[in-house]
């Protein structure tokens, strides 16, 4: 079980490790409206797993990237 665990665990962290295409997701985002207010939330498709930017179509500069879904 043990061992099971640990393949799971090397799969998940790696899974987006390929040189081929870029770790895409959805990711999910707040506005901030002025100082430390969190306004709205929303989701987009196509983003970078680690820098939450969307090359295709920028983000609004006060976008707050909070993480991918799931």
């Amino acid at each position: 079980m043990k061992k099971l665990l640990c393949i799971l665990a090397f799969i998940s962290l790696y899974s987006c490790s390929s040189d081929d295409e870029p770790c895409t997701c959805i990711g999910e985002y707040t506005l901030i409206n002025g100082v430390d207010q969190m306004g709205n939330t929303f989701s987009a498709n196509d983003v970078d797993c680690e820098t939450g930017e969307r090359p295709e179509s920028p983000l609004p500069d006060n976008a707050l990237f909070l993480g991918c879904q799931g």
